[in-house]
């Protein structure tokens, strides 16, 4: 559920999304899962996280750290970027990336999602 969140959250994101730069953004999407959610890729890496968590099945308390931890990491940037969003204009609707664009877009994250389950039923 989290990967498929975060492909439908980068369709509508689109080449933007996959920045790596520190400047603020300077408009608000406001479609496709941005019509439901402030911050959909937060939340679905969330998701991803308790799901690569449980699947590596560690002792009790590890689970509750890292999910607060996860949890905390995220809140902090949701709302250091909540605040930047503050006023800014809608942005024009754009063509959405395709399915193959999306694949290409989020192949490291699902390289990395398939190695750490590989490794976790070892």
């Amino acid at each position: 559920s989290g990967l498929a969140l975060r492909a439908w959250s980068f369709a509508y994101l689109g080449p933007g999304g996959r920045t790596r730069s520190a400047a603020p953004p300077v408009q608000r999407v406001a479609a496709g899962p941005y019509r439901l959610l402030e911050h959909p890729v937060y939340v679905a890496n969330i998701a991803v996280a308790f799901g690569l968590v449980l699947a590596a099945a560690p002792p009790a308390l590890l689970v509750l750290l890292l999910s607060v931890g996860v949890v905390g990491f995220y809140a902090i940037l949701a709302v250091r970027e909540s605040t930047q969003l503050v006023g800014l204009p809608l942005a024009e609707p754009v063509q959405r990336l395709g399915w193959l664009q999306l694949l290409r877009s989020e192949r490291s994250t699902l390289a990395c999602v398939g190695l750490f389950l590989g490794l976790s039923f070892l």
